[in-house]
């Protein structure tokens, strides 16, 4: 299966570094494997960059957008990089913070090509 099934966005700001390899790798871990996984910076320092490079380097999968800091949490860039570069059938979020579990793509896939909308606890409608 060729075709990128799921895109998952990662936003992240100044600061979160250190955090990233753990929720990144949480997606890389993903028993689907065709995602794209879209790390949108709102304002990262110099050290988080780095961090991010280094993953990017190591994971054809992975996109970098690197904004300046915007208003709240950046939201307009997440909106602007899904819109014009997002190629997953689904798509889904992740905090910087955050980890999924390894069959949460695959469970989100199989859900919402039922229900027009589901939610981790799996309540969908």
């Amino acid at each position: 299966m060729d075709e990128t099934q799921a895109t998952v966005i990662i936003p992240t700001t100044k600061g979160r570094g250190p955090v990233l390899p753990y929720s990144v790798g949480s997606v890389q871990r993903q028993t689907i494997k065709e995602i794209e996984i879209f790390i949108i910076g709102d304002g990262v320092d110099e050290p988080t960059r780095k961090i991010i490079y280094d993953l990017k380097a190591s994971d054809q999968r992975i996109y970098f957008f690197d904004y300046a800091k915007g208003p709240r949490r950046g939201e307009i860039y997440r909106h602007k990089a899904l819109m014009n570069n997002a190629k997953g059938k689904i798509v889904c979020y992740l905090t910087d913070r955050d980890i999924m579990l390894r069959d949460h793509v695959e469970l989100m896939l199989d859900n919402l090509m039922e229900h027009d909308f589901c939610v981790q606890s799996m309540i969908c409608v």
